[in-house]
């Protein structure tokens, strides 16, 4: 995992504009590592080919084939009862 936050519905009530903060860290730390990602390794596999890791609420994934794997970085979102958690992954996976 390289990042992860929960966020309660009563931090998020209080002070409403945590939910816009986190979701624009999230977007540069995801932003970052793929540029990063595509230094390395090239351009990514088209949307269509993309591989997830995680289903719910709000994903976005990139996926760069490395030999015999796939190299996922997927951001992920659930919101349940107000609560909001967020989390980025990075994995190797078998192709």
């Amino acid at each position: 995992m390289v990042a992860s936050v929960f966020l309660e519905a009563e931090a998020l009530a209080e002070y409403p504009f945590l939910q816009d903060w986190t979701d624009a860290r999230f977007a540069e730390i995801h932003d970052t590592v793929a540029e990063h990602l595509r230094a390395a390794y090239g351009p990514p596999l088209p949307a269509d080919r993309a591989a997830f890791l995680r289903f719910d609420d709000g994903e976005r994934s990139v996926t760069w084939q490395v030999g015999e794997r796939l190299l996922v970085l997927q951001e992920w979102m659930v919101i349940g009862d107000g609560d909001v958690e967020m989390e980025i992954w990075l994995a190797a996976i078998d192709a």
